[in-house]
């Protein structure tokens, strides 16, 4: 049976709603969940119609009944749903745009959405809903930027020598982009693609899609591989096996994809999972070892730390080889955990996400510790 340390994986979760309660009462405020102002498309909805409509009388301006009339503005102009919508005005290049004209475009669309991203988690919007809204705005701009790149390789070259997927790796691929997190992704090609094929159109990927990646500031890892190679990699490397188990299609050559992803479905359920849970049970206990083994630390590290991110991923890792499942909503839907179980792993996740994301922005740059003010 699949075992989950449920008290070690949440403990640091708990702690902070059990502080944030304490504090609140010493300070006689309603608690986080009644006094932030969320920002689901209902509430976003609702602002913009009390701005563009709003009740009679000086006493019943929304500045005064729920939050800042900035505020309300901000999140009219930056709707997550319009996020594509966005995008498509923003960057459909036709004919021959110069790079550096399409430089600009992505450094603005990012810009503004990023704006959107730091206004709604402002008004309290759940860590997970920004982490995936990230994730999505960055589908969004490689899904532009990969399909000029490929039609000007057909223009300038003639036919595409070879079917190619863009895909997400690693916590990307899962769909939860934390800010400025790493961007994995993969060039998948067919196995049986020749090298002198695949290399002119991996240059041509390369050059006006990653490159234009970095310039606006990503922090982007990518590989090239077909099918087979990435089986290869794979069984060297746990890693590597890792993040392929998020693998998502981003864009491009969704059979080429399925076939990958039935693939290695069948390859990590079958081929040893059992060596596979030892690995990361190994991992877990060296890296909790770097934490003396407890959540009591002044500043703990959100991802790596006892109960922290890491350990809510590694259980769905695992989970996921032995079971075949892809969420931890599954397992409960199993019988693996109890209703209230899931409950806390899903506030204690949602929570380190928001402290994760505070922590970057407080100490403007990339961390994952929890400083001491």
């Amino acid at each position: 049976p699949l075992l989950f340390d449920v008290t070690g994986l949440v403990a640091l979760g708990n702690l902070g709603h059990r502080a944030m309660r304490v504090r609140n009462r010493k300070e006689n405020r309603p608690p986080l969940h009644e006094a932030r102002v969320t920002s689901s498309p209902r509430t976003e909805h609702l602002a913009c119609q009390l701005l563009r409509q709003p009740p009679n009388g000086p006493d019943t301006e929304p500045t005064k009944t729920v939050a800042s009339r900035s505020l309300f503005t901000s999140l009219c102009n930056h709707m997550p749903e319009h996020i594509p919508l966005r995008a498509r005005e923003r960057l459909t290049f036709q004919g021959d745009v110069p790079l550096a004209a399409r430089l600009s475009a992505c450094r603005e669309f990012l810009k503004f959405e990023n704006a959107g991203l730091r206004t709604r988690h402002a008004a309290g919007a759940p860590g997970l809903t920004i982490v995936h809204q990230r994730a999505q705005v960055i589908d969004e701009l490689l899904r532009h930027l990969f399909d000029y790149a490929i039609r000007r390789y057909a223009e300038e070259r003639g036919i595409v020598p070879t079917p190619v997927a863009l895909v997400a790796l690693g916590g990307y691929g899962r769909g939860e982009l934390s800010p400025l997190s790493d961007i994995d992704v993969m060039f998948l090609f067919p196995t049986k693609t020749k090298p002198s094929e695949a290399k002119p159109l991996q240059e041509h990927l390369t050059n006006e899609i990653l490159y234009i990646l970095w310039d606006c500031g990503l922090k982007v890892g990518h590989s090239t591989r077909t099918i087979d190679d990435a089986f290869v990699e794979a069984r060297k490397d746990i890693q590597t096996k890792t993040a392929l188990l998020e693998a998502r299609l981003v864009t491009g050559a969704q059979k080429l994809f399925d076939t990958f992803s039935q693939a290695y479905r069948s390859y990590y359920t079958a081929e040893d999972p059992k060596g596979y849970i030892a690995a990361r049970l190994d991992d877990q206990a060296s890296r909790r070892g770097k934490f003396a083994h407890t959540v009591f630390n002044q500043e703990p590290d959100i991802k790596n730390g006892v109960g922290g991110l890491r350990d809510y991923q590694n259980a769905v890792w695992m989970a996921r080889v032995r079971l075949d499942v892809t969420s931890i909503e599954e397992l409960a839907a199993q019988n693996y955990l109890h209703a209230d179980d899931l409950a806390a792993f899903r506030r204690s996740y949602d929570l380190l996400l928001r402290v994760d994301r505070k922590s970057t922005r407080l100490n403007s740059s990339h961390t994952d510790i929890s400083r001491m003010p």
